[in-house]
């Protein structure tokens, strides 16, 4: 107030509600000292409700089953998750509940499910603080710089905390999600197209130079080889680093094809037994 600090931010019960103590001494009664703790309460509810109120609403949307777990999880995760750290295989979800999820700024990715707001400079820094404070950390990390879609980190830093910022940290730098995604896409599209040189087009969404660039196209899966300062990219993608797990990356022995016309190993089993042979078929996506 007047630029004099009259309160302070201390750990609360969750991240999104931290608690305020108010700096007052002895001179200012009880009824006044509640008034105004009520009244800086209100105000950072509102604050966070204005540049959060995407991530602090996901439990609130009306959804069922798989729709209502992944809501939870990324609102948990304070609007940004891997697609490997999902509790619910996106698979599942309905055409309407994709577009309910849509119309909240959920931002569905190959590599990323994200609320579209944290990315906002205002909103993303406000996360960091709120982070730093419930967690109390050792060491203050750098906020993320502002405009910027990739920057150098140190390595003893949480990678959680630039994740709630909205960045995925690969080695000693963090690059913005939905760069990730544009990024990730370029390099799906190249090798449909049989394109094996990655254009410095592609690598500017980055914000990185070729080289420190082939650190994330490894860390996204793919293979890549730079030669006479060029990205070569190498078709088949390298199964163990893959963002996303999917039928195709299962072992051989681990697919069912029900589709196949040729494979009539299931005609012989009647109708009302079939239904327990397909599902005693999946013990093989059990096997180690």
């Amino acid at each position: 107030w007047n630029s004099e600090v009259i309160a302070l931010l201390t750990k609360g019960s969750s991240i999104m509600s931290p608690k305020i103590n108010l700096l007052a001494d002895e001179r200012i009664d009880a009824k006044l000292h509640n008034l105004l703790n009520r009244r800086l309460n209100n105000w950072m509810d509102s604050y966070i409700n204005n540049l959060l109120g995407r991530v602090k609403n996901l439990e609130k949307i009306s959804l069922v089953g798989t729709a209502k777990g992944l809501a939870f999880q990324l609102a948990e995760s304070l609007g940004s998750l891997e697609v490997n750290d999902l509790i619910c295989p996106i698979q599942s979800l309905s055409a309407d509940e994709r577009k309910t999820l849509t119309k909240n700024q959920v931002r569905f990715g190959a590599c990323f499910i994200y609320v579209r707001e944290i990315l906002r400079q205002s909103s993303s820094r406000l996360l960091a603080l709120l982070w730093i404070i419930f967690h109390q950390p050792s060491q203050l990390p750098s906020l993320p710089p502002s405009g910027r879609v990739s920057f150098r980190v140190k390595e003893s830093i949480c990678k959680d905390f630039y994740r709630v910022c909205g960045f995925w940290v690969v080695g000693n730098t963090a690059y913005r999600v939905d760069m990730v995604e544009r990024f990730s896409k370029e390099l799906r599209d190249l090798l449909r197209q049989n394109e094996t040189i990655l254009p410095s087009e592609s690598i500017c969404l980055l914000g990185v130079d070729p080289v420190r660039s082939m650190e994330i196209i490894r860390a996204l899966g793919y293979r890549a080889a730079y030669k006479e300062k060029k990205i070569i990219l190498i078709k088949n993608r390298s199964r163990k680093t893959s963002p996303r797990i999917g039928l195709k990356n299962l072992p051989r022995k681990g697919r069912l094809n029900f589709k196949s016309k040729k494979d009539s190993s299931l005609n012989h089993i009647s109708s009302n037994n079939r239904e327990d042979a397909l599902f005693s078929n999946l013990k093989v996506l059990l096997e180690p």
